[in-house]
């Protein structure tokens, strides 16, 4: 027989690694699981935060140009300064019918500074997000003269079949309670001694016509708060030059403004 060597060890005495490796691999597999389980889940969770932040900002913004679009102007002349007007809350629907969110909307009034701070809140219970946006604006005074049809630093020349009536009158197929029906007014007034030449028999004149020596070079330049060049950028509409321009007047279509007719 041999002796044992010193380096001979018994069979039985490595039998429990391979447990313990399969224990280690068992718990090192379920790290990576958890931790990857984890990591999609916040992933998931900052994307829906972001989704619902994005709805509450789209809301708040609703807010803010649904007051400051829809609105009259007599809305906000009538606040008392240093007032808080809270306009309440407004739900938004989505194309299915259900609930996108709700925006709720502050005014307040400081001299001629009108705050207008809109809170926009989407989703609901642990998914929500709100989101507050506020805009500072102030009303413009634009005045024109509104007795009368024509203002004109010269005289005015009218003949053929043109027609100027200085009857003031809101159209038949108008709701709206902001208009002023101011009956009749003038048809001309003109700086001009001699403010109106006819020719022919043929034009139609409603109206009186008078020699107005109030009227100056600022009369076409300055509108209240607004001046020429302001009311110039406002436009959206532009006549190539040179173009003849008939038929002017309001557009309906469907029982609103057809916006889209030049004239």
């Amino acid at each position: 027989m041999n002796a044992p060597q010193p380096n001979d060890r018994p069979t039985s005495a490595r039998e429990g690694f391979a447990l313990a490796g399969a224990l280690l691999a068992l718990v090192i597999v379920g790290a990576i699981v958890t931790g990857t389980f984890y990591a999609g889940s916040e992933e998931g969770a900052i994307g829906t935060s972001v989704l619902r932040s994005d709805e509450a900002m789209y809301l708040a913004e609703a807010g803010l140009n649904n007051t400051i679009d829809g609105q009259p102007r007599s809305y906000f002349d009538a606040l008392a300064d240093s007032s808080i007007d809270d306009l309440g809350t407004t739900i938004v629907s989505l194309p299915n019918g259900g609930a996108l969110g709700t925006y709720t909307v502050q005014v307040r009034k400081q001299g001629p500074l009108i705050t207008v701070i809109s809170t926009g809140k989407a989703g609901r219970g642990f998914s929500r997000g709100s989101r507050t946006l506020a805009q500072i604006v102030r009303t413009v005074n634009m005045t024109f003269p509104q007795d009368r049809a024509i203002t004109s630093f010269g005289g005015v020349q009218m003949g053929g079949n043109a027609t100027i009536n200085g009857t003031d009158y809101v159209p038949s197929n108008w709701t709206d309670s902001n208009c002023t029906d101011r009956g009749a007014t003038d048809a001309i007034h003109s700086r001009d001694t001699t403010p109106l030449t006819t020719s022919g028999n043929s034009y139609q004149l409603t109206g009186q016509v008078k020699t107005d020596s109030t009227i100056a070079d600022t009369t076409f330049s300055q509108f209240g708060d607004v001046t020429w060049t302001m009311l110039k950028g406002m436009r959206d509409k532009t006549y190539a030059a040179g173009a003849s321009v008939t038929g002017t007047g309001p557009s309906v279509s469907g029982g609103s403004c057809n916006t889209s007719v030049l004239s």
